[in-house]
């Protein structure tokens, strides 16, 4: 059972990367942004019972080193977006990059995230260009896992939890909640925009379902007799 929790994990936040990703697809439906506003407090819930074992100080710690190395890696895509765009005189480009540090680190933690996770998902298809500039080439692939890994973190200053068979009961409430949104809503709402946005589509259901799926079934091969 732990097991299939850590697969389920892997596939809540693998997907809400890919609809952070196109955000501006759904954000103006209504609907579809409750839904996913609803995922992403599930994910913390779940998060809290599972990390959140220590005190206040030692959360407070790790949530500002997680942060600052989420923005700072942000900010390394920023600088050479602004560079790519001004080069290439493309102004909607370059409003995508155009921030600096203190800009990063305004608002509420869950919007500095998602201002980081969408900075991320802008650079993916200019990702060459901005190498060639001088940004590192693990850059993107860097900056996604401090966004994860500060992800669990948010909030965890006033949110202490201690284990125990009554948590664990939550948590798996929180669980059952999430598979119900996606297997119900979320899912039948992506059916609904497959035709014009394919693309997108098709990466939300190599997120929910085949990479999955995939991992929970992966069994090692026999070796040849």
């Amino acid at each position: 059972m732990q097991r299939d929790l850590f697969y389920k994990m892997e596939m809540f936040n693998g997907t809400l990367l890919v609809l952070f990703k196109y955000e501006s697809v759904w954000e103006a439906r209504i609907v579809f942004k409750e839904e996913v506003d609803r995922l992403t407090e599930g994910l913390g819930e779940i998060n809290d019972f599972l990390l959140y074992d220590g005190d206040t100080k030692s959360a407070t710690a790790a949530k500002n080193q997680a942060l600052e190395l989420m923005v700072s890696s942000t900010e390394i895509i920023c600088e050479a977006g602004i560079v790519h765009a001004s080069k290439t005189k493309d102004n909607e480009l370059m409003a995508k990059f155009k921030f600096t540090y203190s800009d990063l680190t305004e608002g509420k933690e869950i919007e500095i995230y998602k201002r980081c996770m969408n900075i991320g998902a802008s650079a993916i298809p200019v990702e060459a260009q901005l190498i060639v500039i001088g940004m590192p080439a693990t850059q993107l692939a860097d900056q996604s896992n401090y966004c994860l890994k500060f992800r669990p973190l948010i909030g965890s200053a006033r949110r202490v939890r201690k284990g125990g068979k009554s948590n664990k009961e939550e948590m798996l409430v929180v669980y059952a909640e999430m598979d119900m949104i996606y297997g119900e809503r979320v899912d039948n709402m992506m059916g609904l925009l497959k035709a014009a946005n394919t693309k997108f589509f098709t990466e939300y259901t190599n997120s929910r379902v085949i990479g999955y799926w995939k991992k929970k079934h992966e069994t090692p091969v026999p070796p040849a007799e």
